[in-house]
Parts: structure tokens; C-alpha cells; sequence
């Protein structure tokens, strides 16, 4: 079972997300750290295409004691050409952004983020799944 560092609780709100894709990111050491200790946020981000690569902007991440660094700067994220291509495909045809939504530590130790598709909801849509869940809430209490 992976262990959850932090959520994006904003992109569950704003986006219906469609696809999801774990993949992983290229950490300097006194991030690595830093993010062990739990000192990451992932709410403000986003995720670009750039050259047949994915990049994660926006992340943040606390300096770890005396290192150097910057704490907000563009992360690579590793994922296979298959599921890259799917994404690029699915962002150009289809006018789907890319969220990241979850920072996670995989069973093996490793860092992960997972990113979905998502469609943009308007403001209707909004208010139904606050309704919806406000709904659940209730269920679950009675």
C-alpha cells in the first residue's frame, strides 16, 4: 500500500478527471528528504508537454536544513512513450488539461505522482457535486 504525502483536494473539485497515470519524478537529494518529512505541496500545479517530455510546474517543496536549491522549479516526470503519446493525444484532440493530483511513496520507496486527464467543470457542475456529496454525507450518518 503506497503512503499518501499529500492531495491535490482543488483538482477533484474543479476537474472531472478521466485517465489517471502514476509515474514517477526526478528528485534532487535534499528533496527527497524534505519530502520524508512531509514539507511538499502539490495544490498550485500543473503539468506541460514540452519536446516529447512531461514536466511537472509549480510543485513546492521546503529546503531541507542548508541546502541549496530552488523550491519551486520544473520537475521531469518519468513515464513510458506509450502512455505519453496517450496524453498528448488526449490534450490536443480532445482539450483535456493534465492535474497532478496525489504525491505518494510507492511500496518500493520511490516517489510518485499520480496526474489524470481532467475536464474542466463550470459552475453548475460544481454545485451538483457538492450536492452529490453533501447526499452521501447525509447516507452515511442515518
Amino acid at each position: 500500500m503506497a503512503k499518501v504525502i499529500t492531495k491535490n483536494k482543488r483538482a477533484y473539485f474543479d476537474y472531472e478527471l478521466i485517465n489517471k497515470y502514476e509515474s514517477g519524478i526526478v528528485l534532487e537529494g535534499w528533496e527527497v528528504k524534505s519530502i520524508r518529512l512531509g514539507n511538499a505541496q502539490i495544490n498550485n500545479t500543473y503539468v506541460t508537454i514540452k519536446n516529447d517530455e512531461i514536466f511537472l510546474i509549480g510543485m513546492h517543496i521546503q529546503k531541507y536544513m542548508n541546502s541549496s536549491g530552488e523550491t519551486e522549479r520544473s520537475r521531469k516526470l518519468l513515464l513510458s512513450k506509450k502512455q505519453i503519446i496517450k496524453i498528448k493525444k488526449s490534450k490536443k484532440v480532445e482539450g483535456l488539461t493534465i492535474v497532478a493530483t496525489v504525491l505518494k511513496f510507492s511500496n518500493s520507496g520511490y516517489v510518485k505522482v499520480d496526474i489524470s486527464t481532467a475536464k474542466g467543470r463550470n459552475k453548475i457542475d460544481k454545485r451538483q457535486y457538492i450536492k452529490k456529496r453533501d447526499a452521501k454525507k447525509d447516507m452515511k450518518k442515518y
